[in-house]
């Protein structure tokens, strides 16, 4: 029998073709040959077989990019892997490419690899992204399955559900790391420019009584669907959202030096469900030398007197002086004056513990130079 066609319909069919032709060249397999340029980067180069996860580059600023792996479904694309953190590439001519000797490699404009998987000299091997969001390289041939290279042994700054964080591996932002330490525990440290110290657990209350053990000879962490994230040094984060099905979760060491579990919500948004620190301010390093951190009238950073900031974008980089110091015997004490600042500590920059500072001493050790 006939058929006709209304010529109506044409091109309703032509569209349908082309969004399924669009659909299908989504890929969450690439053998050796495969490559993506920064200027396609609205293409993912891969998407996990579920959807849920998409890698490619993401924008980092002015003609800036990073190849990264991200949640398909979030508005902001965050990152959740990252290849070579705080170096991005170039905005033209830069690529990432999987190459026949079996290499994933970031170059940048001038044709400089700046980052690889170190997997070359078999040219089966295969990318591939998975619904866990992790990005590996394999051998299909291999029966053992294990994988050349993976990213979830080379975390950024996020945890992903079922990635586990061992002592070989930190997250890291900035200056804050995520990590076991010597003694076996789970950390926080601020590796500032010119102090580093442990925030949390709370110092003050010691590794028993934050409720943790040293005694933890395997050191490891995993975050699970279900919203729990469990150490081996006793600690236990539960998400607010605990046992939702479905919740698609991370754990992220922040900017800001906390660690915060998230979730992500119907509208592509995040959702913090846990903190490690409850009072930001107790983050070392947070507002930068000279500053003190507050929270009324809002959470936020000033300087003390006599200071001002050194950078509006940053606070981290703290406050310089508005004044002129001078260390010459000519100065006298008259030129100068302390000020008290009450309850604040700055953790760090002490000069002595119950030392009574005065204008000679300050000078001694040339703090007004």
């Amino acid at each position: 029998m006939a058929r006709f066609f209304s010529p109506a319909l044409v091109p309703l069919i032509s569209l349908v073709l082309l969004l399924r032709s669009g659909a299908s060249s989504a890929q969450h397999t690439l053998s050796a040959g495969s490559s993506l340029s920064v200027e396609d980067h609205e293409r993912p180069f891969l998407v996990s077989p579920d959807g849920t996860f998409s890698c490619g580059f993401l924008p980092a600023g002015e003609n800036a990019f990073y190849f990264s792996v991200w949640f398909t479904a979030a508005k902001n694309r965050t990152a959740v892997w990252t290849a070579n953190p705080g170096a991005p590439v170039n905005g033209r001519a830069s690529s990432i490419s999987f190459r026949h000797d079996g290499v994933l490699a970031l170059a940048d404009a001038n044709g400089t690899t700046v980052w690889d998987s170190k997997t070359g000299g078999n040219k089966r091997l295969a990318v591939s992204l998975l619904d866990a969001g992790n990005l590996l390289i394999t051998d299909p041939e291999d029966s053992t399955g294990v994988a050349a290279w993976q990213s979830f042994d080379w975390p950024a700054d996020t945890l992903l559900p079922s990635q586990t964080l061992s002592k070989d591996k930190k997250l890291v932002a900035g200056y804050y790391t995520l990590y076991y330490d010597n003694d076996n525990v789970l950390r926080l440290l601020y590796d500032g420019p010119e102090i580093a110290s442990i925030y949390w657990p709370d110092p003050d209350l010691g590794v028993f009584g934050s409720g943790r053990t040293n005694y933890n000879s395997s050191r490891v962490g995993v975050l699970d669907d279900a919203g729990v994230f469990l150490s081996s040094d006793n600690l236990r984060a539960e998400a607010t959202d605990l046992g939702v099905a479905g919740a698609k979760r991370r754990l992220t060491v922040e900017q800001d030096g906390n660690l915060r579990m998230y979730s992500l919500d119907a509208d592509g948004g995040w959702t913090v469900t846990w903190a490690a620190l409850k009072q930001p301010c107790s983050v070392h390093g947070l507002c930068g030398k000279n500053a003190i951190c507050e929270y009324q009238p809002s959470l936020r950073c000033s300087c003390t007197p006599g200071y001002e900031r050194v950078d509006r974008r940053d606070w981290t980089k703290g406050c310089k002086t508005t004044f002129t110091a001078n260390c010459s015997e000519a100065a006298t004490p008259e030129r100068f004056k302390f000020v008290k600042v009450a309850y604040t500590d700055f953790y760090g920059y002490d000069l002595w513990f119950n030392q009574s500072v005065t204008f000679q001493y300050c000078r001694s050790i040339r703090l007004l130079c």
